[in-house]
């Protein structure tokens, strides 16, 4: 079932170039959370996210921004917008550790 869903956000994302290495690694890294819920990170990070490509620069960048937010979010007391950046911006993180230690993701992007 997992290979199912993801073969089906490979075919949506297909117009994004290179966009494969995120949604495998993705899924191969954020093995703590529910398929549905890796799902729901991917398709939020392509529609509130803008991609240069997906290399692993890309990932740390985009990790940074919500980090930069998340402290935002603290300093004006929105503490559950606060949480939701810093997941996200872990979630960025793990993906791009993942994505610079497995070889066959190094060749890809």
């Amino acid at each position: 079932m997992e290979q199912k869903l993801i073969d089906e956000l490979v075919k949506k994302y297909e117009c994004y170039d290179g966009s494969a290495v995120f949604i495998y690694a993705a899924f191969n890294s954020l093995k703590f959370l529910k398929p549905s819920g890796i799902k729901a990170f991917i398709v939020y990070s392509f529609g509130a996210n803008v991609f240069r490509d997906f290399s692993i620069g890309s990932f740390k960048a985009v990790a940074s921004h919500w980090n930069n937010i998340a402290f935002t979010k603290l300093n004006i007391g929105d503490y559950q917008g606060y949480c939701y950046a810093l997941v996200t911006c872990r979630n960025f993180r793990i993906i791009a550790h993942y994505v610079e230690n497995n070889q066959t993701f190094n060749t890809q992007s």
